[in-house]
């Protein structure tokens, strides 16, 4: 990865919903297409975000 790009997102549901929703990921990274985030969804449902949707 080059220096100086990233995404940064909140580790809630509401918020992972809210970036793909509105294809922050994409706009971020500077990037055409989709991107594929079921790498942070699955990092998200590891540290139990995404069921309990807590912060």
């Amino acid at each position: 990865m080059l220096p100086g790009r990233g995404a940064w997102l909140h580790p809630t549901l509401e918020c992972y919903r809210l970036a793909v929703q509105r294809r922050a990921f994409t706009r971020a990274l500077r990037i055409r297409g989709e991107v594929d985030t079921s790498n942070v969804e699955n990092r998200l449902k590891a540290n139990g975000q995404l069921m309990s949707g807590s912060k």
